[in-house]
C-alpha cells in the first residue's frame, strides 16, 4: 500500500537525518502588529527562508532573504503576471536576541507593523485534536496552525447498521468521514482517531500546497468500498499541483481494523502462504509475494477469467505472474478486487478490474469480517 497519507506528512514528520542539510530550524508564534502569527525559519546553504500565517487565516506566506549575524531581512515575493516577474510585496526587518525572541518591523507598502515572536511552546497550546495519532508527529508550526480548525457536518449515511457522517473543515474546504454510531467503544474512539489523522493530514496537505500568493490545485477525493463492524475499506484519490511542480494524480486503498483503527495488509486479511504471516517490506514479505502470492492470484483470476488471460503481446501484458505480484487492490461487498502492476516506466494504465469471490478465498481467510 502506497502511503496516502501522502504528501505532507513525508515533510512535518522527517526524521532527524533528513534534515542534516539544514542549519538551523525556528518554529516562532506571536504578534504582527495586532495579529497572531505563526512563523516557520529555516537556514539552509546560507539561505533563510520559511512561511508564516496569521492564525486566523491559516494559508502559508513564503518568504526569503539573508541574514547577517542575527539581524535578517526577509522578503515576500509576488509574481507580477502583467510583467511575469517576482516583485517584493511584503518584508520583515527582524533580528533575534539571547533569550531566542524575534522582533523587528513588517513592511508592506506604506503599512508597517512591530513584530514580536516567541520560540513556539506546544506545552502550552490547548489543541482540540492533541490525542490524534497525526497530530502527535507534526511539527509546532503544523501544530498551532490545526489547534483550533473546526468542521461542519455535510451529509450522513448508513452502511450496514453503521451511520456515516462527513464533516468538511471550514478553512480547506477538504472533506472526510467518520463513523457516529454503531460501533461500541472503545472500537468507535480508536477507529474514528484513524480518521481524523487521515483528515487533518490532507487538511494540512491543503495548507501546505495553497500558500497565500500562489494559485494551485489540492483535490483530496475518497469513497468506501466496504464497510462493516469489523472492516473498513476506503479507496483514495488526490489530484495536486503545488508550487508549479506540475499535476500528479494518485490512487491508493487503505484498509483499517474497525475494532481498533489500526492499518491491515491484505496478508492480515487473507493469507495464501503455509509459514508464519511475514512483515510487510521485510526480505520474507517479497519472498511470498515473488514465490507464493503472485502465482496464487494469477492461477485463481485464469480459472474465472479464461478468455481475459490468453496470452498477449501487448507491452501491458497481465497474462503473467509478475503482473500479480504487488497489485492495486480492495475490499468490496463481493470479494477481493484486484488490478495488475507494471512498473511506471512501461505507462500502463489498466482500467478494468478482477474479483475474486470471497468463497474462493474462505480458506485463506486471517480476519472475521
Amino acid at each position: 500500500m502506497k502511503h496516502f497519507l501522502i504528501i505532507m506528512l513525508v515533510f512535518l514528520c522527517k526524521p532527524a537525518s533528513l534534515f542534516a542539510h539544514i542549519e538551523q530550524l525556528f518554529f516562532l508564534q506571536g504578534k504582527l502588529g495586532e495579529k497572531n502569527i505563526a512563523m516557520r525559519i529555516q537556514r539552509e546553504d546560507n539561505i533563510y527562508h520559511g512561511e508564516y500565517f496569521f492564525l486566523n487565516e491559516k494559508k502559508n506566506i513564503l518568504f526569503k532573504g539573508p541574514c547577517e549575524g542575527k539581524d535578517c531581512t526577509l522578503n515576500v515575493f509576488t509574481l507580477n503576471k502583467a510583467t511575469n516577474k517576482e516583485e517584493v510585496t511584503e518584508s520583515f526587518a527582524i533580528s533575534e536576541n539571547s533569550e531566542h525572541n524575534w522582533t523587528g518591523i513588517w513592511k508592506k507598502g506604506d503599512n508597517s507593523a512591530q513584530i514580536i515572536l516567541r520560540p513556539i511552546d506546544v506545552k502550552t497550546i490547548t489543541h482540540k485534536f492533541a490525542d490524534i495519532p497525526f497530530i502527535k508527529k507534526v511539527d509546532p508550526f503544523s501544530y498551532v496552525r490545526t489547534a483550533d480548525l473546526t468542521f461542519t457536518q455535510v451529509k450522513t449515511k448508513k452502511i450496514n447498521g453503521l451511520t456515516v457522517v462527513w464533516l468538511k473543515e471550514n478553512f480547506s474546504g477538504v472533506e472526510f468521514f467518520r463513523i457516529k454510531k454503531g460501533l461500541a467503544e472503545p472500537a468507535l474512539t480508536e477507529l474514528n482517531g484513524a480518521l481524523t489523522s487521515i483528515h487533518l493530514n490532507n487538511v494540512e496537505g491543503y495548507f501546505w500546497c495553497n500558500s497565500a500568493f500562489v494559485e494551485a490545485t489540492y483535490k483530496f477525493g475518497h469513497s468506501i468500498s466496504f464497510l462493516n463492524k469489523k472492516l473498513l475499506n476506503i479507496n483514495t484519490t488526490l489530484v495536486s499541483d503545488c508550487h508549479g511542480t506540475g499535476a500528479e494524480a494518485v490512487a491508493d486503498n487503505l484498509t483499517l481494523d474497525c475494532e481498533n483503527g489500526k492499518t491491515l495488509a491484505l496478508e492480515n486479511i487473507f493469507y495464501v502462504g503455509n509459514d508464519a504471516i511475514p512483515e510487510v517490506n521485510s526480505g520474507e514479505w517479497f519472498t511470498y509475494r515473488y514465490n507464493v502470492f503472485g502465482a496464487f492470484i494469477f492461477k485463481t483470476l485464469a480459472e474465472l477469467y479464461p478468455d481475459k488471460f490468453k496470452a498477449q503481446d501487448k507491452q501491458c501484458n497481465y497474462n503473467k505472474v509478475e503482473a500479480w505480484q504487488f497489485p492495486q487492490w480492495r475490499i468490496s461487498d463481493k470479494g477481493l478486487v484486484l488490478k495488475p502492476y507494471f512498473p511506471d516506466y512501461l505507462h500502463c494504465e489498466i482500467k478494468e478490474e478482477f474479483l475474486i469471490p470471497f468463497a474462493k478465498l474462505e480458506t485463506y481467510r486471517k480476519k472475521d469480517f
